[in-house]
């Protein structure tokens, strides 16, 4: 029987697992989590250097072996910002353009939709293999559950509350790896109170880089064609996008070695400048930009092993 994703019966069995650490099912569902966790030997997380390594081989061993990968994709775009180098009544006007001249450069962007791949023809997703020259940071997250914590006899130790004490242990083999292909400033400022205070940065995402693993960027010449819709209000000499935070998740079996789950997550700004005609031809110069993010989620499915 073809199955959902073995990764959402883990999740479940998590969310079980913590469920009801109140009254008297809490020492209940703690003694059974100890249980649990003293009869099943668990994997240790990879050292950071050997997580591309995991990642490519996990991707390869699932491509290989799920019968059906499910895409969805998503986009979310914020509101423009419009920057004048004049005012003018028609500022409020022009503004609502803006509007518009984001539909304009998104409208090439896939959106939102779902749809099944055989894992037989991946060659137009975003799954492919990673280059770990091209990583600037991964990171490996465990599922934790609360565990009695037992003396050298294996009786169960209270504080001097009589309350159980308890530790977090890894409660299974699955590992969130989380590849990052941008890097981050920390700049350290001083208030005029003498306190201090850090700001993290994200540094820009060369845009060969970006596409290379998150997709394509809209074709500009017919973006920049688009723009004549909005010739009677303004003249749109070019604009550009800077990719921001960019990064792949995969939710990884680490005793099969398989991905479960693929997230390809791009964050972007968008800036155009633009001049305003006709009516609008007082406004000069102007500036458009908004933020804007693109997420692809791929999901594969395996037969049941029943």
């Amino acid at each position: 029987m073809k199955t959902k994703l073995r990764a959402l019966l883990i999740a479940l069995t998590c969310v079980a697992l913590t469920v009801g650490f109140s009254g008297c099912g809490m020492l209940k569902t703690i003694r059974e989590n100890a249980r649990i966790a003293s009869e099943r030997t668990i994997l240790e997380t990879p050292a950071e250097d050997a997580l591309v390594g995991l990642f490519n081989d996990a991707l390869a061993a699932s491509m290989a072996a799920g019968v059906e990968v499910d895409e969805s994709v998503s986009s979310h775009i914020g509101r423009p910002r419009l920057e004048s180098e004049t005012e003018s009544a028609a500022a409020d006007i022009l503004g609502k353009c803006a509007d518009a001249l984001k539909n304009l450069i998104t409208e090439a962007d896939p959106g939102s939709g779902e749809r099944e791949i055989e894992s037989g023809d991946l060659s137009d997703t975003l799954l492919r293999p990673v280059d770990a020259a091209d990583v600037k940071a991964a990171s490996a997250r465990r599922n934790l559950v609360n565990v009695a914590v037992t003396d050298e006899n294996g009786k169960e130790i209270s504080d001097e509350e009589g309350n159980l004490v308890t530790e977090q242990k890894i409660s299974d083999n699955f590992a969130e790896v989380t590849l990052s292909f941008h890097e981050t400033e920390t700049k350290t400022e001083t208030d005029d109170d003498g306190s201090e205070k850090e700001t993290v940065t994200v540094l820009p995402v060369d845009a060969a880089l970006a596409q290379k693993y998150f997709g394509a960027a809209p074709d500009r010449a017919g973006i920049l064609r688009e723009f004549e819709k909005l010739s009677a209000y303004l003249q749109v000499e070019d604009y550009e996008i800077e990719y921001k935070a960019c990064e792949l998740t995969a939710l990884i079996d680490l005793d099969a070695v398989e991905a479960h789950t693929v997230r390809c997550v791009k964050n972007f700004t968008v800036t155009a400048e633009v001049t305003g005609v006709g009516a609008f031809a007082d406004m000069g110069r102007l500036t458009v930009a908004f933020d804007g993010s693109a997420e692809t989620d791929y999901t594969f499915e395996f037969i049941s092993e029943d």
